[in-house]
C-alpha cells in the first residue's frame, strides 16, 4: 500500500550510508545539506548528510500541487556555473 503523503527517497552510491526517506508534508521545506553540529546529525528521514562536498544549506525540496520542487540554496557550485566550467576544458567534477 502506497504512503497518502508525498516523500522522497534517497539511495546511497555506496555501502557507508543508508536510504533515506522523507516524508514532505503540510508544505514543508525540507533542507538538505551538511551536517554542521548536533541538531543537524544525519538520519534516515532528514536531509542531511556527512559529506564534504554539500554546502551546509545546499538544497530545499518540497511538494506542491502533486509535484515535487528542488531548489539550490546558497550553493557556490550551481548548475550554470559547473556548465561554464565544464565547458571551458576544465574537466568534469562530481559534486
Amino acid at each position: 500500500m502506497l504512503p497518502s503523503f508525498p516523500a522522497l527517497y534517497l539511495y546511497p552510491l555506496n555501502a557507508d550510508s543508508f536510504v533515506k526517506h522523507i516524508n514532505l508534508t503540510n508544505n514543508q521545506r525540507v533542507k538538505i545539506g551538511r551536517q554542521t553540529n548536533a541538531r543537524t546529525v544525519p538520519a534516515e528521514n532528514n536531509g542531511y548528510f556527512d559529506s564534504k562536498v554539500l554546502s551546509r544549506q545546499h538544497a530545499e525540496v518540497w511538494e506542491e500541487n502533486n509535484k515535487i520542487f528542488i531548489k539550490d540554496v546558497k550553493f557556490e557550485w550551481d548548475i550554470h556555473q559547473r556548465r561554464e566550467i565544464e565547458s571551458r576544458g576544465a574537466g568534469k567534477r562530481t559534486i
